[in-house]
């Protein structure tokens, strides 16, 4: 996100894993202020969204992400698979991703 250089994205100064457990990630102090422009935060997340993936696998049409995550507690597998393969779909990966944490 921060790469595709559209919408301000904090810069991530430095993350790792904590001495007791668990991770932190230390980001750029962004001051924010007014009211946002709708219209002009669409045109921004469009361009976001059509920017050159950095993945490599991105570039070759595969969806997924290229290292596991969680979202709080629990864990995101994102593994790439390609266009038109089962599971491609948004919907499939979606579904696949669900059965994996059940």
């Amino acid at each position: 996100m921060h790469a595709s250089k559209s919408v301000r994205i904090p810069e991530v100064l430095h993350y790792g894993d904590g001495d007791s457990g668990g991770s932190f990630i230390v980001m750029e102090f962004l001051r924010l202020s007014g009211r946002a422009d709708a219209k002009l935060f669409g045109r921004k997340m469009a361009m976001m969204h059509l920017a050159t993936p950095l993945a490599e696998e991105a570039q070759q049409g595969k969806f997924g992400f290229d290292v596991p995550n969680t979202i709080g507690g629990t864990a995101q597998a994102h593994d790439f698979s390609a266009r038109g393969s089962a599971g491609s779909d948004l919907a499939t990966l979606f579904l696949l991703a669900m059965l994996a944490i059940s």
